[in-house]
């Protein structure tokens, strides 16, 4: 089988010992776990500036060789420091050496598993899963668990942590959902939960690697949808285009929708079927699913639906903390709720109330009203972001599937 070059981490290894033995204090930014160290004399060498730092505060040539007893070994040690204090490692480099560790410690395991592959010892799906592993849960890489101050201030202050909705400009102002959460969209029968799925998922396939779980609908009445909204124009002269010129720009929308970053996937699905989707497809960059809806996720034989419901969402909220994405469930409110529907009128809505970053509620306000186009109302009444117990207005126009946040102060 062919082996991974690991020439690289070598080289990696001798820069991280090197920029320590030019600047000792360093041994107290090493986050690389000791295992890591592929050549023996690296290994050594940081075991022992390890037991000089934390005894004498300082390492140098003195302090080492007094460690060792046995010449030969001593007068080795000795000739490799002093081509690490030759060596052109600059000790300002120090974090970006252990970040090259790490890719080159990855690049070797997923080598060994591909190679394990190539002789038939795992499935496809396997070796996906595997190399996942590898990328994101069991590096032998000890992560800093204590952030610098330019740290914690970057990472509060980085912009790119939030959503951001091309279209719906009011969820960018009022909700800044955040990344790798769960957003729950909920909705009675018939009311526009789905239509609400579809607006923000056409919106963030713009500018995100989208996926959309559909269990409810047809094939063709997802894209029967997704040309409405992005065509903004009634789904029955989709359907039945009344002029050449209507049926032209029908195509040119649906070229646009081919274009954007998405896949549809249909039918009744597992969480196990959709972890090892999301596995696949989150590698290259983040990743937003959508989930419609979480009462048809299929769970073990003889689960309540309560059960089924509450063990989902916990794995659902497991996947983006331990892949890079972003999930939006739609739920369905209880029909005998209250007229203005809470968080409690989910359908067992326990797992989903407590797990939810963000719950979107629609309200039609007048239900008498039956014109096509009218004003609902998205109630908020969880953001962990940001606001809540607000109302965002929103014209829904039922012929197109179409949503529009109005303009409010």
């Amino acid at each position: 089988m062919k082996q991974y070059d690991n020439s690289r981490l070598i080289d990696a290894e001798f820069n991280v010992v090197g920029s320590i033995l030019l600047r000792p204090q360093l041994i107290n930014e090493l986050y690389i776990d000791e295992s890591t160290f592929r050549k023996p004399i690296h290994l050594r060498l940081i075991k022992l500036f390890k037991k000089i730092y934390f005894e004498k505060k300082a390492i140098d040539i003195t302090l080492i060789c007094a460690e060792i007893t046995n010449d030969a070994e001593r007068n080795q040690v000795l000739e490799y420091c002093m081509q690490l204090m030759e060596s052109i490692a600059t000790a300002s480099n120090f974090y970006w050496y252990q970040e090259l560790m790490i890719e080159e410690y990855k690049n070797i395991c997923i080598s060994a598993k591909i190679n394990l592959y190539s002789t038939g010892k795992f499935t496809i799906d396997e070796l996906i899963e595997n190399i996942n592993t590898i990328q994101n849960e069991t590096m032998i890489v000890l992560q800093k668990n204590k952030r610098t101050p330019e740290e914690m201030i970057s990472m509060i202050r980085n912009k790119e942590k939030i959503i951001t909705f091309p279209r719906f400009w009011a969820l960018n102002e009022k909700l800044q959902i955040k990344k790798k959460t769960v957003n729950v969209i909920g909705a009675r029968p018939s009311e526009g939960k789905s239509a609400l799925a579809l607006n923000l998922f056409c919106d963030l396939t713009k500018e995100y690697k989208c996926l959309y779980f559909n269990m409810e609908m047809t094939e063709e009445e997802v894209y029967e949808r997704m040309l409405g909204i992005e065509g903004d124009m009634p789904i029955k002269d989709i359907v039945s285009p009344q002029t050449d010129h209507q049926d032209a720009y029908i195509k040119e929308v649906a070229t646009k929708i081919y274009n954007y970053k998405y896949e549809v996937i249909n039918g009744s699905k597992t969480i196990n079927s959709i972890r090892k989707k999301v596995i696949k497809e989150q590698r290259d960059e983040h990743l937003i699913i959508f989930i419609d809806y979480i009462g048809y996720i299929v769970g073990k034989e003889g689960m309540s639906d309560k059960d089924r419901i509450g063990e989902a969402v916990r794995d659902l909220n497991n996947m983006t903390k331990d892949y890079d994405c972003t999930v939006f469930l739609v739920a369905q409110i209880n029909r005998n709720g209250s007229d203005l529907p809470t968080m409690q009128d989910l359908k067992d809505s326990g797992e989903i109330e407590q797990t939810a970053d963000t719950i979107i509620l629609i309200h039609d306000d007048n239900k008498e009203d039956t014109s096509v186009k009218k004003e609902i109302g998205f109630l908020i009444p969880k953001c962990r972001g940001s606001r809540r117990n607000i109302r965002i207005p929103v014209m829904y126009d039922k012929e197109k599937q179409r949503m529009e946040v109005k303009w409010y102060e």
